[in-house]
């Protein structure tokens, strides 16, 4: 039976019993029990079998109660529960518990907290004030659960400690003398240390050590010092030091908006060091060193927001060195943009390119400062037509090269249709318009920094181009859950054939990848300075079966143009010729688990393939798998020497067990029947413990970067802590 209870410093309990006294502040109890016992005299109130005691969003469960009013005291005993509604301060198991009329502080024994975070702590006796401190006497804590099979099956590790204390106010664990053990070996003593009690996301402290080495610096050991500041900033400090001299402090600030973040990293530091620029080696000994990176964003309103990623760096090899950043060319930005409506956009922005590779020369990276670009779309009209317009005003700088800056107006009018036969129309007519003012240019070839002649002035061109297009989908119902469809395309293009003037420099458009994504499109390259030239007949199809009850789907699509005009582009991108190379792709895909595609490019003339792409995804409950191939020959890419190229990657997961995971990898280089790279690795991941291996070889000299050995060792305990360490051996 269940008894609402008012409480006005004396207990008013069930059948209208009052116990008067004087008058205090008003407290609501809910109760339930099998059976209640009042003793008037001593104002004691028993409560027996199943009870549950509900009071400020707190909850009591035991097999017996006992209430103190006098004293205002309450005795639980049996199977005793103890929780509030948020479960900030976890679950509470007792065979005993002794509490005050707020069931918060007193005294308890032989107990079990589970904290909210899932880690536990049992003690035989304790004092408990869950917003103040609470003292457990000879207390155990792990975060590892026990077997289900077998529960006393010792644990991975736990920690005895002779004293333990939970600080509410701090959310902290503080062990005095405690030992930590491996399945219930001793095999480390601290006579003082505190952890996060598992209700804060996240707690100031010490963080898990960064070990690597590399070249420059040597064997490298940091410890980060996380500072909360509150619940929305935060800092960390992680002082650097290697066995080479280098010392580096870096520091990094997040701090979290209603309208958006930001995330600062900044580093400074002495060391010694190599840096190859060009051909040339350079040696530095205890030289400043440093960097500064910052990330961030924005909503300035529900139209406009503003974001930025910016990075810059003493030397090429320090971010690398340090493992800041390893990517071989960083790209910084920073931008605005509007969301003016339905049909309007615009991108203000600035970036920037900093390469870290031995053979980048930074000082002929360019930068675009500013680059603002427009985009309008009016609404449709008569036959659904629309007008489109897209504005982009771009100067490009170098610290030592040639630079320009231009003015591009891309304005075309757009329709589209269906005739009876079911036949979609689709047609464009537009005219680029460019102008550019450029120093520093050499005519004649796309050196950065030409030595001699250079072309300084003006420059102006109108492109005009037409495109119209007609497909026909035929689409057939296999069943309720399946179709197919195959549909023809056929298009022709309409524009100049003339050669730009090499004035121009070609900034943005210097790669030319034909495939079946572009070939259908009116413009086939990107950019603005190399717009797309001659006029042609596209024509190929696209077939697609879908199963949606099964997911399945299977696709292809395949592409070719004739152009009335040839050798307007180099030799090796597939449109040198009248005929140009034939593009396609085609892929399964099964129940989102096997992932297959196949990209060809195609040369007619030669009967031989110029590019093709197999990439292969497996995703299963044990394992996964990634697959890809590569082939190029001939083929042109402006930035890859030799232009033939055949290369091969795969990696493998498997799951042993629901803990244990394993894995290889490797890169190998077809066209010189030689590995790039393998390695491999080995993992222990649960609830309380982490442990793994890895093992990668690079057996390939590039860059001036030797060949090498990494092992990485990882080894941590859920809530305290572990290496996470990376070391290479030259």
């Amino acid at each position: 039976m269940y008894f609402y209870i008012k409480i006005n410093l004396y207990l008013i309990l069930f059948c209208g019993l009052l116990l008067t006294g004087n008058i205090g502040v008003a407290k609501d109890i809910l109760m339930q029990a099998d059976q209640f016992e009042v003793n008037q005299v001593d104002q004691i109130v028993i409560a027996t079998g199943h009870v549950q005691i509900s009071y400020n969003q707190r909850l009591l469960q035991a097999d017996r109660v006992i209430y103190y009013q006098k004293t205002d005291k309450v005795i639980a005993t049996g199977n005793v529960y103890v929780t509030d509604q948020d479960q900030d301060n976890g679950f509470l198991y007792a065979n005993y518990l002794e509490l005050d009329e707020n069931l918060k502080q007193g005294v308890i024994e032989n107990f079990l907290l589970i904290l909210k975070d899932g880690s536990r702590v049992a003690a035989a006796r304790g004092d408990i004030d869950p917003d103040r401190l609470s003292h457990f006497d000879y207390a155990v804590y792990s975060a590892c659960r026990p077997c289900q099979d077998n529960p006393k099956k010792p644990l991975v590790w736990q920690i005895k400690s002779v004293s333990v204390t939970r600080d509410g106010s701090t959310h902290r664990l503080i062990f005095k003398d405690a030992w930590l053990e491996l399945f219930d070996i001793p095999v480390f003593y601290v006579p003082y240390f505190s952890i996060p009690d598992g209700t804060l996301k996240k707690q100031s402290g010490l963080l898990a050590p960064k070990i690597f080495s590399n070249r420059n610096t040597g064997f490298v050991f940091g410890l980060p010092v996380f500072i909360n500041l509150d619940a929305s900033k935060d800092v960390t400090l992680t002082p650097y030091i290697s066995l080479k001299g280098t010392a580096v402090l870096d520091i990094n600030y997040r701090q979290r908006f209603t309208s958006g973040y930001i995330d600062l990293d900044g580093s400074v530091g002495i060391g010694d060091y190599k840096e190859t620029i060009g051909s040339i080696e350079h040696k530095y000994h205890n030289d400043f060193r440093g960097h500064l990176a910052l990330k961030g964003g924005f909503d300035i309103n529900n139209h406009w927001r503003l974001g930025m990623d910016v990075t810059i760096a003493s030397d090429k090899s320090y971010l690398s060195d340090l493992s800041f950043n390893k990517d071989p060319m960083i790209a910084s930005t920073i931008f605005t943009e509007g969301f003016l409506s339905s049909y309007s956009y615009f991108k203000g922005q600035g970036i920037g390119f900093y390469g870290t590779r031995d053979i980048d020369i930074n000082q002929q990276q360019t930068f675009a400062l500013p680059r603002l670009v427009h985009y309008y779309r009016s609404s449709p009209s008569f036959y659904n037509t629309y007008w489109d317009l897209r504005s982009e005003l771009t100067a490009l700088h170098r610290v030592d090269g040639r630079e320009s800056q231009k003015l591009s107006i891309d304005a075309g009018l757009n329709w589209s249709s269906i005739d009876r036969i079911g036949g979609v129309w689709n047609g464009h007519l537009a005219v680029q318009s460019d102008l550019y003012h450029v120093q520093g240019v050499d005519p004649d070839s796309e050196v950065f920094n030409p030595n001699t002649n250079k072309f300084t002035g003006w420059q102006g061109r109108l492109t005009p181009r037409a495109f119209i297009e007609w497909r026909y989908p035929m689409v057939k119902s296999l069943s309720d859950a399946s179709n197919i469809s195959i549909e023809p395309i056929l298009s022709i293009t309409a524009a100049p054939s003339r050669k730009f003037s090499g004035k121009v420099p070609n900034e943005d458009g210097q790669d030319i990848i034909l495939d079946p994504t572009n070939i259908f499109l009116a413009n086939r390259l990107v950019g603005v300075d190399r717009p797309d030239r001659g006029s042609r007949i596209t024509y190929g199809f696209q077939f697609r079966y879908d199963n949606y009850l099964k997911d399945w789907q299977i696709y292809l699509a395949i592409g070719n143009s004739y152009q009335f005009n040839k050798n307007l582009f180099p030799e090796g991108t597939g449109l040198s010729r009248n005929v140009t190379d034939l593009v396609g792709t085609f892929g399964v895909i099964l129940s989102k688990q096997i992932d297959i595609g196949y990209q060809f490019q195609f040369d007619p003339n030669n009967k031989k393939f110029r590019r093709q792409e197999i990439t292969l995804k497996g995703d299963f409950e044990r394992f996964t798998l990634n697959a890809s191939y590569i082939s190029l020959q001939n083929y042109y890419v402006s930035t890859l020497q030799p232009s033939n190229y055949e290369w091969a990657t795969a990696q493998l997961s498997m799951k042993l067990s629901p803990y244990w995971t394993i894995g290889v990898s490797t890169s190998f280089d077809a066209k010189n029947n030689k590995f790039y790279s393998y390695g491999g690795f080995l993992t222990y991941d649960d609830e309380c413990f982490n442990f793994g291996v890895t093992f990668r070889r690079r057996t390939v000299q590039e860059n001036s970067r030797k060949t090498d050995n990494f092992i990485g060792i990882t080894f941590s305990l859920t809530n305290i802590g572990g290496i996470n360490p990376g070391v290479n051996f030259k």
